[in-house]
């Protein structure tokens, strides 16, 4: 019945473009793809909510002792912890600039754990259960897999600035990486840099 349901609702997106390009058709195919795989996770999602409330999440002396004083080069201009989307989240901020401010980068840390870090950031499984790969004239936004880490990687040309999205440390922490001066390869060596291993 289920399999059933799938067929009919893909049958109808594709009625309701046959008139459109073949890209706009095959980008709803994709969304509608991506809308039936994140909701099979539902249950996935939930057991790994449970497992996250039941970690004690780290402490903002931890996280600070943590954060590298330099990376690439570039000096720690400054930081803040625990300015995540909600109070009671464990996060930490920091950025790193060259002299002439021509090289910036900046990393955000959440961790997930505890009650109100796993609930919040529920909706991160989910969005990196999703495939999708988006292209303009001055940027694009697809999802990659490196080194057995899923991430949504970012680049914007003309700025040479790359942003990536990960989860590490088993789905606990999320990570955002803003790097101005550097081409996604080069901001994925940055993220080598971080010792993500050491945060428990």
């Amino acid at each position: 019945m289920k399999n059933a349901i799938v067929f009919l609702i893909l049958c109808l997106v594709l009625i309701s473009c046959k008139t459109e390009k073949k890209s706009e058709v095959e980008k709803t195919v994709d969304n509608l793809s991506n809308t039936i795989k994140a909701a099979t996770q539902i249950d996935e999602i939930k057991e790994e909510v449970a497992d996250l409330s039941k970690i004690t999440p780290i402490s903002k002396e931890d996280f600070k002792s943590w954060l590298p004083d330099e990376i690439d080069g570039l000096k720690r201009t400054k930081y803040a912890s625990g300015n995540a989307m909600m109070a009671n989240i464990s996060s930490i901020e920091a950025t790193y600039q060259n002299e002439d401010r021509t090289k910036e980068i900046k990393i955000n840390v959440i961790d997930r754990a505890g009650e109100m870090g796993a609930a919040s950031t529920m909706g991160l499984t989910m969005m990196f259960s999703m495939d999708f790969d988006e292209e303009t004239n001055e940027s694009y936004k697809r999802t990659v897999t490196k080194n057995g880490i899923k991430a949504v990687e970012e680049y914007f040309t003309k700025q040479n600035r790359t942003e990536l999205q990960m989860l590490q440390n088993n789905d606990r922490f999320y990570v955002n990486l803003n790097a101005k001066g550097y081409n996604p390869e080069a901001s994925w060596k940055l993220i080598n840099q971080f010792s993500f291993k050491d945060l428990e």
